[in-house]
């Protein structure tokens, strides 16, 4: 069994299946975190005048966003089928190891990097993006009222 925990996620199962929900989880996943990254840029005076440690917990998440060129792989992959330059259907084998490098080469280094977004149930971990998220919306809505809807 561990070896299997320590092989590569893509050779984890032969299942064209599994394969395609790794591919489809993913994407999402990378599409969400660039989302994020828009809204800390575009708020980004917010998140400053909310204080220090809004400010690096927000700046240490773009920073890895930026680093593993989430917004090439959204922009390439997660949101087209056909290649802008080529306008052939775009490679498969090169979209998934863009995933790799995004979300890593084994099981381990993908369940370190989900863990990162969202830990365990129970798990606190103040580094990770849905901690920072649920910290500055609660700031928000204690020091700005924002207590209803989204428009």
């Amino acid at each position: 069994m561990a070896e299997r925990c320590l092989a590569n996620w893509w050779r984890f199962t032969d299942s064209p299946k599994d394969h395609a929900l790794i591919r489809m989880v993913c994407s999402s996943l990378a599409t969400n975190l660039w989302k994020l990254y828009e809204l800390l840029k575009h708020f980004g005076k917010e998140v400053h005048d909310s204080g220090e440690t809004h400010c690096s917990r927000a700046n240490a998440i773009k920073k890895i966003i930026e680093e593993k060129d989430i917004y090439g792989f959204r922009s390439k992959y997660a949101a087209h089928a056909i290649d802008n330059d080529t306008k052939l259907p775009l490679s498969l084998a090169a979209g998934e190891q863009r995933i790799r490098s995004i979300f890593g080469e084994t099981i381990g280094e993908m369940n370190a990097f989900c863990s990162w977004v969202c830990p365990e149930i129970g798990e606190r971990k103040e580094e990770s993006v849905t901690r920072f998220i649920v910290d500055f919306r609660d700031y928000c809505r204690a020091n700005s009222g924002a207590h209803s809807d989204r428009p």
